[in-house]
């Protein structure tokens, strides 16, 4: 006969053996944000005019994004970190948690079709999460699953607090920022600006609730016909150290201390270093309006501009050209009755307007400027691929601040009115389907290459694609500032697979074309 204790001895092992399987389970579904198959991208029509491609991965039934990247575009300074992650914004709160199969919005348990994953690049979640936000507001737009394409509204103006090392940071982004000025005194700051209509559209900064000991007690909005001021009541151990304009970032920030902390903020300029993934998606792209004969070749950079350097002593301008050389050596291999001609095919500086003039003089049928990316956060990896106008996007438009840098060597923007390269820039919108439709082949192609986890197909202001009567991409090979991607760029075998992967994208580019597809 079996004794009560060992009953509850042999119930306990029973339960164990039920319950380590599952918690094994959701410990790997919580790290296993890597090595998820490519699922369909997202078409995602922002209300400001621009388009960008959001990848999505198969993980069983569900069809996962990563909220980070989607915040990114509409606009959203929210910054999801750690394995418990809280969004408030326009009066709303979801909660989530690493490896939980389930989210919290606005209290009400949101079940999912698998668990909340995280990868380097931010929170993977299912699209149940993306209807759910769409249906109470907190993000605004529409949502067509069967065609694989999202409507959202991008947000005007946000306000961010969050925690740094030895103090805290508060964050205001506009779309340009005007003239203001900020008070100080003991136990308050107020932050006065004129009442733009965008800071209507701001939430109640009540709701940015501060963490425990936070250095901000209460903010407090108040609007009159003529100004909108932001009232911070501090801590007494708060200690303001600066309040400054970010003109790359568009924002206000506004940095305190913990009295006798020493401060470490984060680099706000760089991205999250990417998370790894997959194969490539099989959603199709537009091809180009007649069968593609001619392309440019763009090696960025050149001569007395170096470009980006690395810590090792090798220059983006090097970088770029052999990679250029490869892809066309391999063109002409591979695809003989296409012409591919090269902006520049040695070590010589080109004006950014005469990268363009060229290949409009030769009749191109598409444009691609090739580049390599550089970041202070030496963890940041992987291809980017843009195509132009204006960059929303904060790390967008930093990385077209660095590559437009080259207009110091050109003496301003050659000669030409600020009205000539919007127009310039408006003209290449006629051609922004077919940009798009290059820009999701080479990033697809290049996945295989570099750090395979794609990031979304960004828009930014790149004076070099100003002006060019075609469709036109520029692509970051990846970054010249991390150690696996400089090994990569430095190989002659590294630039052969980078090129190949760019040959594929034309390649593919080619077949579309001569099939008229769509």
């Amino acid at each position: 006969m079996i004794g009560p204790s060992l009953r509850r001895a042999s119930l306990l092992f029973r339960l164990a053996c039920l319950l380590i399987p599952f918690l094994l389970a959701t410990r790997s579904a919580a790290l296993a944000g890597d090595g998820l198959p490519a699922d369909r991208e997202l078409l995602v029509r922002l209300g400001d005019g621009r388009e960008a491609i959001l990848p999505t991965w198969r993980a069983g039934a569900a069809r996962l994004f990563c909220l980070d990247d989607l915040l990114r575009l509409e606009g959203s300074l929210a910054d999801l970190d750690g394995p418990r992650a809280t969004l408030w914004a326009r009066g709303h709160e979801l909660r989530l948690v690493t490896g939980m199969r389930f989210a919290r919005l606005d209290g009400r348990a949101l079940p999912l079709a698998g668990p909340v994953r995280r990868s380097a690049d931010g929170l993977l979640v299912d699209e149940r999460v993306l209807t759910a936000l769409l249906a109470v507001g907190l993000l605004r737009g529409s949502f067509d699953l069967a065609a694989g394409e999202l409507e959202l509204e991008v947000t005007a103006a946000a306000l961010e607090r969050e925690v740094v090392t030895g103090g805290e940071l508060l964050r205001l982004r506009l779309p340009a920022i005007p003239v203001f000025e900020s008070l100080s005194r003991p136990g308050r700051l107020e932050l006065r600006l004129p009442a733009l209509p965008e800071l209507a559209a701001l939430e109640d900064p009540a709701r940015l609730k501060p963490a425990s000991g936070a250095l901000i007690r209460t903010l407090k909005a108040t609007r009159t016909a003529e100004d909108w001021v932001l009232r911070l009541d501090l801590a007494p151990e708060a200690e303001l150290l600066d309040v400054e304009e970010v003109e790359s970032l568009g924002e206000i920030q506004i940095l305190l201390r913990r009295r006798g902390a020493t401060v470490l903020a984060p680099a706000l300029e760089e991205p999250a270093a990417e998370a790894a993934a997959q194969a490539l998606a099989s959603l199709p792209v537009r091809g180009l309006r007649e069968e593609l004969r001619r392309v440019v070749i763009d090696a960025g950079h050149g001569g007395h501009d170096p470009g980006a350097v690395s810590r090792w002593g090798r220059s983006e301008k090097d970088m770029t050209l052999a990679i250029a050389l490869e892809l066309r050596d391999q063109l002409r291999r591979e695809l003989p009755g296409l012409e591919v001609l090269l902006t520049r095919d040695k070590d010589e500086y080109l004006p950014l307007g005469e990268r363009t003039r060229r290949a409009n003089e030769a009749r191109g049928q598409l444009f691609l400027s090739i580049h390599i990316n550089a970041a202070k956060n030496r963890q940041a990896r992987g291809h980017e691929v843009f195509l132009l106008r204006p960059g929303k996007n904060e790390h967008a438009r930093q990385v077209a601040l660095r590559e437009n840098r080259v207009l110091e060597f050109d003496g301003g923007v050659e000669g030409r009115a600020p009205t000539d390269w919007i127009l310039a820039s408006m003209a290449q919108s006629a051609w922004a389907e077919e940009s798009m439709g290059v820009a999701a082949l080479i990033s697809r192609r290049l996945a295989a290459v570099t750090e395979p986890r794609r990031r979304p197909i960004q828009q930014a202001g790149f004076q070099v694609l100003v002006g060019a009567s075609m469709p036109s991409v520029l692509v970051e090979c990846g970054f010249i500032t991390n150690v696996d991607d400089h090994r990569l760029l430095d190989s002659a075998e590294g630039r052969r697979r980078i090129a190949g992967a760019l040959a594929a994208a034309l390649r593919d580019l080619h077949d579309l074309s001569l099939a008229g597809q769509p």
